[in-house]
């Protein structure tokens, strides 16, 4: 299965139609909108789904509720959701928490980790799996800021660490385009497509290739 990575559109709609061709979903990790500009957000939905028979997708920090509100009527919320596609399931959670640069522990009851634990609940543990957040996990590559602090939620880590998910695709942090991996678990930011940046993703039963783009 091949996927196109997307982050940190910002409404850019510019050069999707030269990158959605070819991949089986498209999995877009928050901030598809900019604070505003629905309309935009639609173009890009219309155009991904054109091209790719699926596509899923969760909030960011920038995108407001009406962003859920267009996922959700095209089944391609993946906010404390589940879905299953060719033998893979793929599970999602939106937003950010405080990060980890900034707090030293967990709430043990904040929304962000009862939905973490709602997902948990949710999967099959014969099935392999692709997680999207927004924000990175905490003191990876895919979570540094240029001046070498990490963002990432440590909730975040937790979670792909107990649940081993194939891959884990996440944006936020602008500068942060890179791969890491968490035990198993390939981590990718595929850096923000509107600065350009996009990734691919070839699933081959566990097995994850990446490669990084830009237009």
């Amino acid at each position: 299965m091949k996927l196109l990575l997307l982050a940190d559109l910002h409404n850019r709609v510019e050069g999707l139609e030269r990158i959605a061709g070819g991949h089986d979903a498209v999995l877009l990790a928050g901030d598809i909108a900019n604070f505003g500009g629905l309309e935009k957000v639609e173009q890009i939905l219309t155009i991904l789904e054109e091209y790719c028979p699926l596509v899923l997708g969760v909030l960011g920090n920038c995108d407001p509720s009406g962003v859920g509100d267009l996922l959700q009527e095209r089944g391609a919320l993946l906010e404390g959701n589940v879905i299953e596609y060719r033998n893979l399931a793929f599970a999602g959670i939106s937003g950010t928490e405080p990060s980890a640069f900034n707090r030293e522990k967990e709430y043990p009851n904040s929304p962000f980790l009862k939905t973490l634990q709602k997902l948990k609940s949710s999967m099959k543990p014969e099935l392999p799996f692709v997680f999207v957040s927004h924000q990175p996990a905490f003191n990876t590559s895919v979570d540094q800021f240029a001046q070498g602090q990490h963002t990432g939620s440590r909730a975040l880590r937790a979670f792909i660490e107990e649940t081993e998910p194939i891959l884990a695709v996440s944006g936020h942090i602008h500068e942060a385009v890179s791969k890491d991996k968490i035990g198993r678990t390939v981590l990718v930011n595929p850096g923000p497509f509107k600065n350009g940046f996009y990734a691919t993703a070839e699933l081959e039963g566990t097995c994850v290739d990446i490669q990084f783009n830009s237009i």
